[in-house]
């Protein structure tokens, strides 16, 4: 018989770190949006009425979670939380009547996550490790023998890590098997790969393991300033926003969420010199990188000072080859996720939960990917057509061009 138990996160920080990130962005600067977040089941994995009931159980169990004080010590030794910000995150209580889970007909799981953004934003990664976990615990049980044969997986892959001098973290909290298998994977990670293991995007088990938390934005945060300002202003916006919260730190921009070409285009010289470098997510690995390394040189900086962190579906093979093509060029590092959470026979679910609406108004992503593209068709749609429009204008990678149009342009503070 399968597991029926509701399952008990272990702490209000079993999140990644760029929830809370986001989320002190959230609060300081849009404190009055409402955002509504969609379920978005790429696999088509099958539910039931059993693992509907075990997840709202799971989910209402939630509003139980809250910052204790050692956990509020960990979050501000992290120098980069402001006391305001952790005070509310220390009132915060995860409200379960803003995740509305319903079944269809054909055994479909929906759920969308709707209220005020500076809370609505926690519930993303939290509910997607649930959902993994309800769904496999009934369809692929694990065994001890499952777990072992985990263990002897993870441990030759960390050892590699360390032969191969990757700089890797871990980031797999959001399709995990289960928080066992995750705190597992960074258990044996920090004994067997040595100090190639940068840390994990998971700031529960950065605390309990006492290894860097890792993570900066994600898409959620350009696509809101999208919502606000329009697509053709949204990265520059999001930087500008972001910089305002953290003028000397998590200098590492997402640069895919209308299409790298589009951000690289909307960025100046004086971006590129300051970030410590940009985050793969979609697309061809090596085209990013080459027209990454063009726009530095274009730039007149030294990319081999800056960094790439790649982080789509990577696994150590990946890696491996990726730090082979950019010796000499640029720094790489690999944030690694299911490939070290999930590495089981069943394969992970392809799921994802993806904002798409700020205060009642559409935002899609589109990534460099369009199979990766979410949000209402019409909605996406529209923005092609404006990313078609101001690429047809700047020209693809014209970073020259935008420079000089905005060479004498200052930061707005969003």
């Amino acid at each position: 018989m399968t597991n029926q138990q509701p399952i008990k996160l272990p702490s209000i920080l079993d999140n990644d770190l760029y929830k809370f990130t986001m989320q002190q962005g959230a609060f300081e600067l849009f404190a009055e949006r409402n955002a509504r977040y969609r379920f978005i089941n790429r696999g088509k994995q099958k539910f039931t009425p059993t693992m509907i009931e075990r997840l709202r159980a799971s989910v209402d169990g939630m509003r139980q979670l809250k910052l204790n004080a050692d956990e509020r010590q960990f979050m501000e030794a992290q120098g980069i939380f402001r006391k305001e910000y952790l005070d509310f995150l220390e009132d915060y209580r995860y409200k379960p009547e803003q995740v509305k889970i319903d079944l269809t007909q054909d055994g479909q799981l929906e759920m969308i996550i709707d209220g005020p953004w500076k809370e609505s934003i926690l519930w993303e990664v939290p509910l997607m490790a649930l959902v993994s976990e309800v769904a496999l615990d009934e369809t692929a049980p694990l065994t001890e023998a499952d777990r072992y044969s985990f263990v002897l997986r993870t441990v030759e892959k960390a050892q590699r890590i360390n032969n191969e001098r990757l700089s890797v973290s871990e980031f797999g909290t959001r399709r995990r098997r289960d928080f066992a298998t995750q705190e597992t994977a960074v258990g044996l990670l920090k004994s067997h790969a040595g100090d190639t293991f940068a840390g994990t995007s998971n700031v529960y088990l950065a605390m309990i393991h006492h290894v860097p938390a890792v993570g900066t934005m994600a898409h959620e945060w350009v696509m809101a300033h999208a919502a606000i300002f329009g697509v053709e202003n949204a990265n520059r916006k999001a930087l500008q926003s972001w910089r305002k919260i953290y003028p000397n730190a998590l200098k590492i921009f997402l640069p895919d969420t209308y299409t790298s070409d589009l951000a690289f285009a909307n960025l100046g010289p004086d971006d590129f010199q300051a970030l410590d470098g940009f985050r793969w997510d979609s697309g061809n690995a090596k085209v990013f990188t080459s027209k990454l390394l063009s726009c530095y040189a274009d730039a007149e900086v030294d990319a081999r000072e800056k960094k790439i962190v790649y982080s789509d579906s990577l696994t150590i093979d990946d890696a491996v080859e990726l730090k082979k093509s950019t010796k000499g060029k640029i720094k790489a590092a690999f944030g690694i996720g299911t490939h070290l959470t999930n590495d089981f026979l069943t394969p992970a679910l392809k799921i994802v939960i993806k904002m798409e609406a700020l205060d009642g108004k559409a935002v899609v992503k589109i990534s460099d990917n369009l199979e990766k593209a979410s949000g209402d068709p019409a909605a996406v749609a529209e923005v092609l057509e404006v990313i078609a429009r101001v690429q047809k204008y700047i020209g693809l990678n014209a970073l020259q061009k935008a420079v000089e149009e905005r060479k004498d342009a200052k930061y707005e503070v969003a």
